[in-house]
């Protein structure tokens, strides 16, 4: 495959977001797979396509040792009200692969739930395309090992907004809330759910 990798940026009203963050992935990324270390410049990259000024889109770029032409389309939201607890099996998203194959076959688990949480080993990970992060009332928690390390996740941890830590299934009944966050969906977007609604 020409591009095995993908990245999703959000941009909204004029400008690109988490860019940094963005370029840091893709660089680790095209290392680890291919051996290469140049610098990505990727608001370079971006500028071949024409966008709004108003309005908030998702752009997609594909890539590999070389990169795809950036699409993008005006971003909706899904509404995650329901999270189905699912083992990961032998799935390994450390990197993220245009291919979605694995985590298609483990959205079929979620039943009548919106979407799922995937549980590794015992010990909490992700959803199908988001991070997941955990309150008490007091702070904020992410776990330390997560399918993929997101770029609105690092982009909190860093800014000490979020916390990381070892949250196993067990531990979910210490916590009383949640949000999913990912590129798409800044802090003060992602919606508070109730524990409750996590299926196990």
């Amino acid at each position: 495959m020409d591009f095995p990798l993908l990245e999703s940026i959000r941009y909204a009203n004029g400008r690109f977001y988490l860019l940094e963050e963005h370029a840091l992935r893709m660089q680790k990324a095209r290392s680890q797979l291919f051996g290469l270390n140049e610098h990505i410049q990727l608001e370079e990259l971006l500028s071949q396509i024409e966008l709004p000024a108003k309005g908030v889109f998702k752009c997609r770029l594909l890539y590999g040792k070389n990169f795809g032409l950036p699409q993008w389309a005006p971003y909706h939201k899904k509404r995650i009200q329901t999270l189905q607890v699912t083992e990961s099996g032998k799935l390994d998203y450390a990197l993220k692969y245009s291919n979605r194959t694995a985590i298609e076959e483990l959205l079929k688990q979620k039943g009548t739930a919106d979407d799922i949480l995937i549980i590794r080993q015992g010990k909490i990970t992700d959803t199908s395309y988001c991070n997941i992060v955990f309150g008490n009332g007091k702070a904020w928690f992410t776990p330390s090992e997560p399918l993929l390390e997101g770029v609105q996740r690092n982009h909190l941890l860093r800014h000490n907004i979020i916390q990381e830590a070892n949250i196993e299934l067990t531990d979910i009944k210490h916590f009383k809330y949640y949000k999913l966050i990912n590129a798409m969906i800044p802090w003060d977007e992602a919606e508070t759910r109730h524990i409750s609604t996590i299926y196990t």
